[in-house]
Parts: structure tokens; sequence; C-alpha cells
């Protein structure tokens, strides 16, 4: 069984584009600081309702979260 490791440089680089913190976009999306932190850490998966919340919150159109979640 193969594990895919992501490393969402994309996600991160958006984040600080728009000037959001771990701790400020997990609250902007109902999420503790930590379970966010994990998932960026691609240590627990993002789930397919976290990944539209965070995209709606960074602004970043819904054809375009696999660059940002998948790559």
């Amino acid at each position: 069984m193969v594990i895919t490791k992501f490393h969402y440089v994309r996600l991160r680089k958006r984040m600080k584009e728009q000037r959001y913190t771990i701790k400020a976009l997990a609250s902007r999306i109902g999420m503790d600081r930590g379970s966010l932190s994990d998932k960026l850490n691609s240590k627990v998966d993002f789930t397919q309702k976290d990944m539209v919340n965070i995209a709606t919150v960074l602004g970043i159109n819904l054809e375009e979260i696999s660059h940002y979640f998948f790559e």
C-alpha cells in the first residue's frame, strides 16, 4: 500500500498572501488550530468539507481546488 503525502505548498502560499495564520484560518472555518496544523502537515487528511470551506475563505475558485490540495 502506497501512502501519498501532500505538502500543500500552494495552499500555504495562498494563506500567506491572504495574511492568514493557521490559527486565524482554523478559527474562520470552525476548526481548532491543532487540527488544521495536522492536516497541513499531512498527519490527517482534509475532508471535502474542509477543502470547500478553506477555498471559500481564501477565495480559491472551486475549479482550481485540486491545485491547492492534490499537487
